[in-house]
């Protein structure tokens, strides 16, 4: 049996949210450079909230005190 560690944690719950996001905003063909840039141009604002929305269902309030 494998426990995650806490960078793989983070790494899985990151992915999910980039893979989400790419989904939602038609990135998905994309090469990873490009996504970011993509992200950076456009969707900054979006993105953040997607990763607090993510960190807000994965830990609650508690990250945010």
């Amino acid at each position: 049996m494998h426990i995650r560690t806490i960078e793989e944690d983070f790494d899985y719950q990151m992915g999910k949210v980039i893979k989400k996001f790419k989904k939602n905003f038609g990135l998905e063909g994309l090469n990873a450079e490009e996504v970011q840039d993509r992200i950076w141009e456009e969707y900054a604002e979006e993105f953040g909230k997607a990763v607090l929305d993510a960190c807000a269902e994965y830990s609650g309030d508690e990250l945010f005190e």
